[in-house]
């Protein structure tokens, strides 16, 4: 009995049947070097999504660049300095 998992009564040599199960469900993708390095920066691209801090960041990120965006105009169309006067 010491040599099989314990508690588990089956002898160390005779797969569970849980993993004979889940052998034959499991469908592996294709295995070339592109496929996995788009599955895995899918993969890191859906946890980002996911998390809160990524899209506080994200929209801070895009703010900051649409108010830049909007000082450029203003400055490039004289309405920053009509701001200025008053």
């Amino acid at each position: 009995m010491s040599s099989g998992t314990v508690g588990s009564g089956s002898p160390p040599d005779s797969p569970d049947a849980a993993t004979r199960a889940g052998a034959n469900s499991v469908m592996m993708g294709r295995q070339d070097y592109l496929s996995v390095l788009l599955r895995l920066t899918g993969m890191e691209l859906y946890k980002l999504r996911n998390r809160a801090m990524s899209v506080v960041l994200g929209t801070i990120g895009v703010l900051a660049i649409v108010m830049a965006f909007l000082l450029s105009c203003m400055s490039r169309y004289g309405l920053y300095l009509r701001w200025a006067r008053y």
